[in-house]
């Protein structure tokens, strides 16, 4: 069972809500990328994490609804990639589930996948976005 630490008011802190659903390591890795190379590639990486997630969500979405599996399968396993290297394990996990079911000629429960999925990367876009605000 997840314990959550609440602030004076009440409220889950950004730390806790950040470690909900970004891994801890790779967020490290990028704040030492950071102090090595400079403030700005770490930013960046995070930036096109979130401009890119999207457009990928929106093609497993069309994919899904052209039932076409090649394509799904390249949006997802790009996702995927990009996910699990910035620690946002749930959204990779999630992908790779959806993977599974591309192979079994897109059941009905794709879609399902697809709405968690897209419901975990918009808390790991919170997370990020939360993140982007320390690397200063």
């Amino acid at each position: 069972m997840k314990r959550e630490r609440h602030d004076s008011d009440g409220q889950v802190s950004d730390f806790e809500a950040v470690a909900e659903v970004l891994e801890a390591e790779p967020i490290a890795r990028l704040r030492e990328m950071g102090e090595a190379l400079g403030v700005d590639v770490p930013r960046r990486i995070l930036e096109l994490y979130l401009e890119d997630a999207p457009r990928r969500l929106a093609e497993i979405q069309r994919s899904i609804d052209a039932d076409d599996v090649q394509a799904l399968r390249h949006a997802l396993h790009s996702l995927k990639g990009s996910s699990a290297n910035l620690g946002a394990a749930t959204v990779a996990g999630l992908c790779g589930e959806l993977e599974l079911l591309a192979d079994g000629a897109m059941p009905e429960r794709a879609q399902q996948h697809q709405d968690a999925l897209e419901a975990e990367y918009r808390k790991v876009a919170a997370a990020m976005t939360r993140q982007l605000a320390t690397f200063n």
